[in-house]
């Protein structure tokens, strides 16, 4: 069941020194939001649409962190940038949602544990943290 992963993000929280009920997300049940370095991080568990929440092969868990807006101009290069980075990394990837860019890492919740997210959380957050300003300095929106 769905809630029965939150302990794991719970304990994940906590390892990194912070306060899980702190930072849940209270409209949103199985997503919290913390703050690691100059990345605003998302910690989601969810079912995939249209699935019994009953069912655990059908859980998720997605942890991403909002990098930088597509720019107006050198949109080519900037995406060719991502692309390149994209296969240079192991865990995470960058992606388009919208007119922002997402650094993102995400895998099925079972099997998953403590440590697992906790290196998710960690990937996500020092891969935003790098690029956040540097695309905002290179491709200003």
């Amino acid at each position: 069941m769905l809630r029965d992963f939150f302990t794991i993000a719970e304990a994940a929280i906590t390892k990194l020194g912070v306060d899980p009920e702190a930072c849940a997300d209270l409209n949103q049940p199985g997503t919290w939001n913390l703050k690691k370095g100059s990345a605003t991080i998302e910690i989601r568990f969810f079912s995939a649409e249209g699935s019994n929440s009953d069912d655990d092969r059908k859980i998720y868990c997605m942890v991403s962190a909002w990098v930088a807006k597509i720019p107006a101009e050198k949109k080519v290069e900037f995406y060719e940038e991502l692309l390149e980075l994209n296969a240079q990394y192991v865990g995470v990837t960058f992606c388009k949602v919208e007119a922002d860019v997402y650094v993102v890492s995400s895998r099925e919740a079972v099997g998953m544990d403590e440590q697992e997210l906790t290196t998710m959380i960690y990937r996500v957050s020092n891969t935003a943290d790098y690029h956040d300003d540097l695309f905002q300095q290179k491709y200003p929106a």
